[in-house]
């Protein structure tokens, strides 16, 4: 009795884990994906990287989903055993959020460079004000650089679930 409680116990187990493997993206049509494909390391140029799709998404099946990749072209199937990564897409930030990110960067960059710059040349005397200064035109370019090109902000899922160390199985 035993032996048989565990076998159904298991075979529970294992149709609840190959159920949740062929389980469906948390995408509905008409959301903006970004979609990460699995490397192709046969082909004639020798390895090639992931390739990355971005599109919105018209209709899922039970094995893949239609991704509208450009307005003037018709929706390219993706078949789920491609994927990755998938995320979605939170839109695109604000200008004030992009200025305020890219004059930050710069600001660092800019402001440790002229530090170091000065700091060889002449000792800690002059490296802070060149530092200082440096940071300050940098933030003031960055952000206006980066006000023109907000970027869209992209939100990972979990889905696929990760898969066993020995996939895809040799041999295949």
């Amino acid at each position: 009795m035993r032996h048989l409680l565990l076998a159904l116990l298991l075979c529970a187990a294992a149709a609840g884990a190959a159920a949740a493997q062929l389980a469906p993206p948390p995408v509905q049509p008409g959301n903006r994906v970004r979609i990460t494909l699995t490397n192709e390391r046969k082909g004639v140029e020798g390895w090639v990287p992931a390739q990355v799709l971005r599109g919105d998404v018209s209709a899922i099946d039970e094995r893949s989903l239609l991704l509208v990749l450009h307005p003037d072209i018709g929706p390219a199937r993706v078949s789920f055993g491609a994927i990755t990564q998938l995320e979605l897409s939170a839109g695109v930030e604000e200008w004030w959020e992009a200025a305020w990110r890219q004059g930050r960067s710069t600001a660092l960059t800019v402001g440790l460079q002229l530090f170091l710059y000065k700091w060889a040349a002449d000792g800690f005397g002059s490296a802070w004000s060149a530092g200082f200064w440096g940071g300050a035109f940098g933030f003031v370019g960055g952000g206006i650089w980066g006000g023109f090109r907000p970027r869209e902000i992209w939100l990972p899922t979990d889905w696929p679930t990760p898969r066993p160390s020995g996939w895809p199985p040799r041999g295949r």
